[in-house]
Protein backbone atom coordinates (compact mmCIF):
# COMPACT_ATOMS: atom_id res chain seq x y z
CA UNK A 1 0.00 0.00 0.00
CA UNK A 2 1.56 3.57 -0.76
CA UNK A 3 0.59 6.68 0.56
CA UNK A 4 1.48 10.09 -0.12
CA UNK A 5 0.56 13.83 1.77
CA UNK A 6 0.84 16.45 -0.79
CA UNK A 7 0.70 20.17 0.91
CA UNK A 8 -0.75 22.01 -1.58
CA UNK A 9 -0.53 26.40 -1.19
CA UNK A 10 -2.70 28.26 -2.77
CA UNK A 11 -1.64 31.36 -4.75
CA UNK A 12 -4.39 34.13 -3.20
CA UNK A 13 -2.49 36.93 -4.74
CA UNK A 14 -2.66 35.51 -7.98
CA UNK A 15 -6.76 35.08 -7.68
CA UNK A 16 -7.11 38.39 -6.35
CA UNK A 17 -8.48 39.37 -10.27
CA UNK A 18 -11.19 37.10 -10.13
CA UNK A 19 -12.40 38.34 -6.72
CA UNK A 20 -13.05 42.08 -7.40
CA UNK A 21 -15.81 41.68 -4.68
CA UNK A 22 -13.75 41.15 -1.60
CA UNK A 23 -13.11 44.33 0.64
CA UNK A 24 -9.74 45.68 0.79
CA UNK A 25 -9.66 44.50 4.68
CA UNK A 26 -11.32 41.24 3.84
CA UNK A 27 -8.45 37.92 3.55
CA UNK A 28 -9.36 36.02 0.82
CA UNK A 29 -9.52 32.14 2.00
CA UNK A 30 -10.09 28.53 0.84
CA UNK A 31 -13.97 29.05 1.85
CA UNK A 32 -14.47 31.79 -0.45
CA UNK A 33 -12.55 29.99 -3.50
CA UNK A 34 -14.63 26.70 -2.56
CA UNK A 35 -17.93 28.62 -2.78
CA UNK A 36 -17.05 30.58 -5.29
CA UNK A 37 -16.18 27.01 -7.16
CA UNK A 38 -19.79 25.42 -6.16
CA UNK A 39 -21.65 28.55 -6.75
CA UNK A 40 -20.25 28.64 -10.74
CA UNK A 41 -21.23 24.68 -11.53
CA UNK A 42 -24.40 25.56 -9.27
CA UNK A 43 -25.45 28.04 -11.59
CA UNK A 44 -23.45 26.35 -14.33
CA UNK A 45 -22.28 27.78 -17.49
CA UNK A 46 -25.57 28.13 -18.74
CA UNK A 47 -27.96 29.57 -15.66
CA UNK A 48 -30.82 29.96 -17.88
CA UNK A 49 -31.10 26.26 -18.18
CA UNK A 50 -32.06 25.33 -14.80
CA UNK A 51 -34.07 22.72 -13.02
CA UNK A 52 -35.83 23.79 -10.07
CA UNK A 53 -32.92 26.27 -9.82
CA UNK A 54 -29.78 24.00 -10.11
CA UNK A 55 -28.29 23.29 -13.22
CA UNK A 56 -27.86 20.35 -15.18
CA UNK A 57 -24.38 20.64 -14.99
CA UNK A 58 -24.95 20.87 -11.00
CA UNK A 59 -26.84 17.68 -11.00
CA UNK A 60 -24.22 15.64 -12.73
CA UNK A 61 -21.39 16.31 -9.61
CA UNK A 62 -24.76 15.95 -7.52
CA UNK A 63 -25.43 12.14 -8.64
CA UNK A 64 -22.07 10.86 -7.72
CA UNK A 65 -21.97 11.61 -4.48
CA UNK A 66 -23.08 8.67 -2.35
CA UNK A 67 -26.16 8.52 -0.16
CA UNK A 68 -24.42 7.17 3.01
CA UNK A 69 -22.66 10.91 4.17
CA UNK A 70 -20.03 9.25 5.85
CA UNK A 71 -17.43 10.78 3.94
CA UNK A 72 -17.97 14.20 5.40
CA UNK A 73 -15.68 12.56 7.94
CA UNK A 74 -12.64 12.72 5.80
CA UNK A 75 -12.97 16.45 5.69
CA UNK A 76 -11.62 19.46 7.78
CA UNK A 77 -12.81 22.65 6.44
CA UNK A 78 -11.25 24.29 9.20
CA UNK A 79 -11.74 27.96 7.23
CA UNK A 80 -15.28 27.48 6.08
CA UNK A 81 -18.16 29.21 7.74
CA UNK A 82 -20.80 26.46 9.04
CA UNK A 83 -23.33 27.50 6.47
CA UNK A 84 -21.44 26.12 3.02
CA UNK A 85 -19.79 23.84 4.73
CA UNK A 86 -21.01 20.57 3.56
CA UNK A 87 -22.00 22.43 0.58
CA UNK A 88 -18.41 22.60 -0.33
CA UNK A 89 -17.26 18.94 0.85
CA UNK A 90 -19.85 17.35 -1.31
CA UNK A 91 -18.49 19.05 -4.06
CA UNK A 92 -15.14 18.51 -3.86
CA UNK A 93 -15.97 15.03 -2.61
CA UNK A 94 -18.15 14.96 -5.99
CA UNK A 95 -15.25 16.02 -8.08
CA UNK A 96 -12.61 13.37 -6.42
CA UNK A 97 -14.96 10.71 -7.79
CA UNK A 98 -15.87 11.91 -11.31
CA UNK A 99 -11.79 12.32 -11.48
CA UNK A 100 -11.36 9.30 -9.93
CA UNK A 101 -13.52 7.71 -12.33
CA UNK A 102 -11.94 9.56 -15.18
CA UNK A 103 -8.43 7.82 -14.39
CA UNK A 104 -9.72 4.27 -13.95
CA UNK A 105 -11.07 4.49 -17.84
CA UNK A 106 -7.60 5.50 -18.60
CA UNK A 107 -5.96 3.39 -15.91
CA UNK A 108 -6.70 0.43 -13.98
CA UNK A 109 -4.29 0.61 -11.43
CA UNK A 110 -6.59 3.65 -10.16
CA UNK A 111 -8.82 1.21 -9.28
CA UNK A 112 -8.00 1.12 -5.15
CA UNK A 113 -6.60 4.27 -4.92
CA UNK A 114 -8.81 6.28 -1.98
CA UNK A 115 -8.95 9.81 0.01
CA UNK A 116 -8.14 8.96 3.37
CA UNK A 117 -8.21 12.70 4.39
CA UNK A 118 -8.26 16.51 3.44
CA UNK A 119 -7.84 19.45 5.31
CA UNK A 120 -8.91 22.97 4.26
CA UNK A 121 -7.14 25.75 5.86
CA UNK A 122 -7.25 29.37 4.92
CA UNK A 123 -3.68 29.15 2.80
CA UNK A 124 -3.60 25.75 2.45
CA UNK A 125 -5.00 22.13 1.25
CA UNK A 126 -3.30 19.03 2.62
CA UNK A 127 -4.77 15.93 0.85
CA UNK A 128 -4.07 12.04 2.00
CA UNK A 129 -4.31 9.35 -0.69
CA UNK A 130 -3.77 6.06 -0.16
CA UNK A 131 -3.66 3.10 -3.00
CA UNK A 132 -2.25 -0.23 -3.54
CA UNK A 133 -0.46 1.02 -6.58
CA UNK A 134 2.54 2.92 -6.81
CA UNK A 135 0.86 5.50 -9.42
CA UNK A 136 1.20 9.35 -9.98
CA UNK A 137 -0.62 10.95 -6.90
CA UNK A 138 0.88 14.29 -7.70
CA UNK A 139 -0.50 14.08 -11.27
CA UNK A 140 -3.96 12.87 -9.90
CA UNK A 141 -4.35 15.63 -7.57
CA UNK A 142 -3.70 18.02 -10.51
CA UNK A 143 -6.63 16.49 -12.76
CA UNK A 144 -8.65 16.73 -9.26
CA UNK A 145 -7.88 20.65 -8.70
CA UNK A 146 -8.57 21.09 -12.37
CA UNK A 147 -11.69 19.86 -12.43
CA UNK A 148 -12.83 21.45 -9.32
CA UNK A 149 -11.32 25.02 -11.12
CA UNK A 150 -13.95 26.72 -12.99
CA UNK A 151 -13.99 29.46 -15.92
CA UNK A 152 -14.63 32.44 -13.97
CA UNK A 153 -13.03 31.14 -10.48
CA UNK A 154 -9.68 29.34 -11.15
CA UNK A 155 -7.43 28.07 -8.89
CA UNK A 156 -3.82 28.47 -8.47
CA UNK A 157 -1.71 26.32 -6.54
CA UNK A 158 1.83 24.99 -5.99
CA UNK A 159 2.74 21.45 -4.62
CA UNK A 160 4.99 23.09 -1.12
CA UNK A 161 5.76 19.04 -0.21
CA UNK A 162 4.74 16.14 -1.06
CA UNK A 163 5.85 12.60 1.62
CA UNK A 164 5.20 9.27 0.09
CA UNK A 165 5.25 6.25 2.95
CA UNK A 166 5.11 2.89 1.62
CA UNK A 167 2.91 0.83 3.83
Amino acid sequence: MYRCIANLEIDLDGLGEFYGEIGEYEILNMYQIISAWLQDDLDGPNPENTVFGVSEYALNWMSVLPGDISYRNLFDMGSCKVGNRYESIDYLYAKFLQTLENSKQLEPEYESLCLNHINVMSQYIEITLTCSQNIDFILFIKHWLRNCSTYKHPIYYRIKDAFYITL
